[in-house]
């Protein structure tokens, strides 16, 4: 818990918390803390949060899930920064009173970096001096790093060093055999001025994750950072192989690596309409609607951790409801919805909502409007605890318009 001192102070009315200055992209976990020191009885003050848009308390009442006045209770949901690096974080009235709000916590983001190397390099900020390598050699330079164009980048100084050879590898170990691993690789091209002077191939555990790459190409000129991000899965012997080569042109080169820890793990996934894909299985547990499909290529490019492209080009429509099993009662997890609207190509088509578990998520959804296109792929996420049954029940419910639908179903621990 706050302090005893927060829970005896609050914010009322409609009104709202703009968290700035995070990373965007990232995840974090946002933790409300509440207690009701004015009514003393349930059914007084039912109140809406909202965490960047999406509605993560609906009709919260205070007392109730406290149990009594003057007694705190704590609501965490996991949030993802937006593009200008904010968590906006709105109070909204329900269907009685007004919200209030006692704290605000804000905690790191959830996936933690296992390891930072500044190749070619001393330590930096998070990045250790350079070590696990074989072969290659070294050089540094002075010039000023651009990283405008990188989410997340490394501090400038990593990128002013650099390892460099006709091959050379980075070996990490210590990880967890057959675990999914997120790899970010950090380049800066410091000497060519042109395109086509530096083309090289990067592996991982024999796989090529890039061929002939042109850092000054893809970063768009000289002395501008560029970040290459991949998921991996680690060898039989808990590793990470890293193998730079020569492309058809000069010498890979490379100034810092990041392994970040595994991504959530996926314990029910479902492919809404479609067959066995990736983590989703076979479209089951449904109850009620129709399916449909589509050969259009689908936009994933605005999605953190989309799913297969597939999972997108089929859907389950109308009235039906999802109910995921063999869950652990009231444990919480990440409910991950996947949408793209490949039917229609303008906003204000299909409008709908889906209730979890008793509670309503989305109100009169409109897939195109919330992704500004046809054939373009958004997830929505919400906390979920699971009911005293072991389960999840996702209602899809007609709206304003259209008919409801889902492309994928992710449930993560």
């Amino acid at each position: 818990p706050a302090p005893s001192a927060v829970y005896q102070s609050k914010r009322y009315g409609n009104f709202a918390y703009t968290l700035p200055n995070l990373t965007a992209g990232t995840a974090y976990t946002v933790r409300l803390h509440f207690a009701e020191l004015y009514y003393s009885t349930v059914g007084q003050r039912s109140f809406d949060v909202l965490l960047n848009g999406t509605r993560v308390l609906t009709d919260f009442d205070v007392f109730a899930a406290a149990g009594a006045r003057n007694k705190a209770v704590i609501r965490q949901f996991p949030v993802v920064a937006n593009s200008t690096g904010q968590i906006v974080i709105q109070f909204l009235a329900g269907s009685i009173g007004v919200p209030m709000v006692s704290g605000i916590e804000l905690c790191a983001p959830p996936v933690p970096l296992i390891v930072a190397v500044n190749v070619g390099g001393s330590a930096t900020g998070s990045f250790r001096a350079d070590t696990y390598y074989t072969g290659g050699g070294t050089n540094t330079f002075s010039y000023a790093i651009d990283t405008t164009g990188v989410i997340s980048p490394a501090p400038s100084g990593v990128y002013q060093s650099e390892r460099t050879g006709n091959s050379f590898t980075y070996t990490f170990t210590g990880l967890r055999a057959g675990a999914g691993y997120t790899l970010r690789l950090h380049f800066a091209e410091n000497y060519w001025t042109a395109a086509g002077k530096r083309l090289f191939n990067v592996s991982s555990n024999g796989n090529t994750v890039l061929s002939n790459l042109d850092i000054f190409d893809a970063a768009g000129g000289p002395h501008k950072a560029l970040v290459r991000q991949f998921p991996l899965v680690a060898n039989s012997n808990g590793q990470l192989v890293i193998a730079l080569t020569q492309g058809s042109a000069d010498l890979p080169s490379v100034s810092g690596i990041e392994v970040l820890a595994p991504t959530p793990a996926v314990v029910n996934g479902v492919n809404s309409g479609g067959g066995a894909t990736g983590d989703f299985k076979a479209d089951t547990y449904y109850s009620g609607g129709s399916i449909n499909s589509t050969s259009a290529v689908i936009d994933t490019t605005s999605v953190t951790r989309a799913a297969p492209q597939s999972v997108y080009q089929t859907k389950r429509y109308g009235d039906f409801t999802y109910t995921i099993p063999n869950l652990a009662p009231g444990v919480a997890y990440l409910v991950r919805l996947h949408f793209a609207e490949f039917d229609f190509d303008s906003a204000g088509m299909r409008k709908s909502d889906v209730v979890i578990n008793g509670v309503r998520a989305l109100v009169d959804f409109d897939i195109v409007a919330a992704t500004g296109a046809k054939n373009k792929a958004i997830v929505k996420q919400f906390v979920a605890f699971a009911n005293s049954s072991g389960q999840i029940v996702i209602q899809y419910l007609t709206g304003s318009a259209g008919s409801p639908q889902s492309n994928g179903i992710e449930i993560q621990k």
